[in-house]
């Protein structure tokens, strides 16, 4: 369960990525289910020696029922995926993009009931539903990038922050509140130890041009000095670098291949895996804040004589001056350069919440500026898919 309470970090949670997604559809639990169980007794039909022949045939008889619910329903999660309203991660997979031993599972019932009523109706329903997740692996293979990122923000929701929010105020105690340099190295320490659990172990291993860019000197001597690194440690570095880039002295993931890579893998990662990657992702955000709150801010005056030349953010709440108005403003380019519809206007309505923008009540006005401040204009950022997400 989610027990986030805190509003500074729901803010800054990406914008809380599931936006229009809404409840999951009533068909996709039983969906989900039919999947995962019928994968579940393959295995233990295939792990177990059952010589009764109709307790066989009963094991079988269900195996098809759970296919055949499965294939009814797939074709209705297609069609969400193509239209971009939807993103999931399934235990089984169609062998496009590599060998699932389920189907070795599959191969060895159907040789077992070869001379029985069943076996085509198991045959059948094993081809469609093969068939059927080929078909969704290949829209997702086209699907909107932002998907896999929202994929990322709605199954981090089913993480505790609590305790990664109680583990952070209790370094910053035993650090008396630490400056910018004792924040990059628990940075440092905190995704180093979550690469060490495994968690890029299904990433494509890393070109030697890749190893010899992770400046391995460098990120050591932000570690512990009894910190362990390996060969497979530098390995890891390279893969990670793949899914984020350095702002200053910040750490940015980009969710979208990030998030790719997660949903590929999703049942592949151990309980503590998927726990460390996404706590990673709540502590980074944690300590991003920090780094923003000390640090040091150039003395900027923004008179008439030198402003930026461009023109400022029309919707900065009025009760903001100074300096802020100005790091809003680029808030906002940041925003709308490195994120699609739904995830832009959650991020605005959780801005406006805040008290630091002041929405306007038409849509077609709120899309106007985010155009001139630099929002794209092609596939995927219509003034009609904007009004479908904007809230004032």
């Amino acid at each position: 369960m989610n027990c986030i309470t805190n509003e500074i970090e729901r803010s800054q949670r990406g914008g809380a990525l599931n936006a229009g997604c809404g409840a999951a559809p009533e068909y996709l639990p039983e969906l989900k289910d039919n999947i995962s169980a019928a994968r579940e007794i393959a295995r233990e039909y295939c792990n177990l020696t059952i010589t009764n022949k109709k307790n066989r045939n009963y094991i079988v008889c269900y195996f098809v029922h759970l296919i055949i619910g499965a294939n009814k329903l797939l074709p209705i999660y297609i069609n969400e995926l193509r239209k971009g309203l939807r993103m999931e991660a399934f235990p089984i997979s169609s062998e496009m993009h590599g060998d699932d031993v389920f189907w070795k599972w599959c191969d060895t019932v159907c040789r077992d009931m070869e001379r029985h009523k069943v076996y085509h109706y198991l045959k059948e329903s094993i081809d469609k539903l093969k068939a059927l997740l080929a078909d969704a692996e290949n829209a997702m293979m086209h699907c909107d990038p932002t998907l896999f990122e929202r994929f990322f923000y709605r199954e981090e929701q089913h993480y505790n922050s609590c305790g990664v929010k109680r583990k952070f105020d209790m370094w910053l105690y035993d650090d008396s509140y630490p400056d910018i340099d004792k924040l990059r190295e628990l940075q440092a320490q905190v995704v180093a130890e979550t690469l060490k659990m495994g968690v890029m172990d299904f990433a494509k291993m890393p070109s030697q041009k890749e190893i010899d860019e992770v400046k391995l000197d460098y990120l050591t001597s932000l570690l512990p000095c009894d910190f362990e690194v390996d060969e497979n440690f530098k390995i890891a570095c390279a893969q990670w670098r793949r899914f984020m880039h350095w702002e200053g002295t910040i750490l940015v993931i980009d969710y979208k291949k990030y998030g790719k890579y997660i949903q590929a893998h999703f049942y592949e990662f151990s309980d503590k895996q998927l726990q460390a990657i996404f706590e990673l992702d709540m502590m980074l955000k944690l300590i991003h804040q920090e780094m923003a709150r000390v640090k040091p801010k150039p003395e900027v005056k923004h008179t008439d004589s030198c402003k930026p030349d461009e023109e400022l953010f029309k919707f900065i709440h009025p009760s903001i001056c100074g300096e802020e108005v100005w790091l809003i403003h680029d808030e906002v380019k940041r925003l709308l350069s490195n994120h699609g519809i739904p995830e832009i206007c959650d991020y605005l309505y959780q801005m406006s919440r805040d008290g630091r923008i002041l929405l306007p009540k038409m849509p077609s006005v709120a899309y106007a500026e985010m155009v001139r401040m630099g929002m794209p204009t092609g596939k995927g950022y219509s003034e009609k898919y904007f009004n479908k997400f904007y809230r004032k």
